[in-house]
This record gives C-alpha cells, sequence and structure tokens, in this order.
C-alpha cells in the first residue's frame, strides 16, 4: 500500500488506495533496527465512517454470493498467501521487528485458517469445532 510518490502508506477503501488530503503523517519504524521506514497517513472519523460503510456494503454482497464462488476466492486468497509467503514475512518484519522466518511462521498460521475455513468443521482442526448452547429443560 506504499505512495509510490512519496513512501507514504494511506488506506485501502472500496478496492482503492486513499490517501487523506492534508492528513497528519506517523512514521513507520522498523522496531528491530529504530530506523523509519516510511511514513502512514492517519486516518480520521470520516475515513472510518467511509470505510465501514464500504465494508458493510461488501459484506451485503459476499453474503448474496454462491457459496462455491466464494470457495474459488478463499482457494485463491490461500494461493496468493502460500505464494507470496517470503514476501510477506518481509513485510510483518519491517514493521514488526521479527526475523524473516518468524514472520513466515504467521503468514503459514494465516493460511491455515483459510484452509480450515475452506475445508469446515473437522475434529482434526480444534480451532473448527462449533458448539451449539440450546437451553435444556428437566424433561429432556
Amino acid at each position: 500500500m506504499k505512495d509510490s510518490t512519496d513512501g507514504v502508506l494511506g488506506h485501502w477503501i472500496d478496492g482503492a488506495k486513499w490517501l487523506p488530503p492534508g492528513a497528519t503523517r506517523q512514521p513507520v519504524f522498523n522496531p528491530s533496527l529504530g530506523s523509519v521506514t516510511r511514513h502512514v497517513a492517519l486516518g480520521g472519523s470520516g475515513e472510518v465512517d467511509r470505510a465501514v460503510a464500504v465494508a458493510l456494503g461488501a459484506q451485503r454482497a459476499w453474503v448474496a454470493t454462491p457459496l462455491v464462488r466464494r470457495a474459488r476466492v478463499l482457494a485463491r486468497f490461500a494461493s496468493l498467501l502460500d505464494t507470496r509467503k517470503t514476501e510477506l514475512a518481509r513485510i510483518i518484519s519491517a514493521e514488526h521487528g521479527k526475523t524473516v522466518s518468524d514472520a513466515e511462521g504467521d503468514v503459514t498460521r494465516g493460511l491455515e485458517v483459510v484452509v480450515i475455513t475452506l475445508i469446515g468443521p473437522s475434529r482434526d482442526f480444534p480451532l473448527c469445532r462449533s458448539e451449539t448452547r440450546r437451553p435444556r429443560s428437566l424433561c429432556q
């Protein structure tokens, strides 16, 4: 999400980069080096309101999307996470001060969540277990 003109990170709203005009900028540090790697444009209530409105519309569209198409989108996302794991790990490393190998583990765990979402609940994946709580009467 790096702005090509001056290295300022903006916001991603409605499928596009958004750099609020006149926004206050804050440095982004690489914590392991203590150096500024870029700057981020801070958002305000206007950006939050816009992002929430867009997200609500996207959620409605997602719910209306056939299950097979949603599964294809998630499968493509999983493929991108896997293919770009090292690139994503380098970004995480630069922004959080982790080693690249540690950050690759974070990306792998994220990929596992997407895969588990695709295959559905299973006894093999404790994260997927769901319980339905129902009131019980003495007669049951």
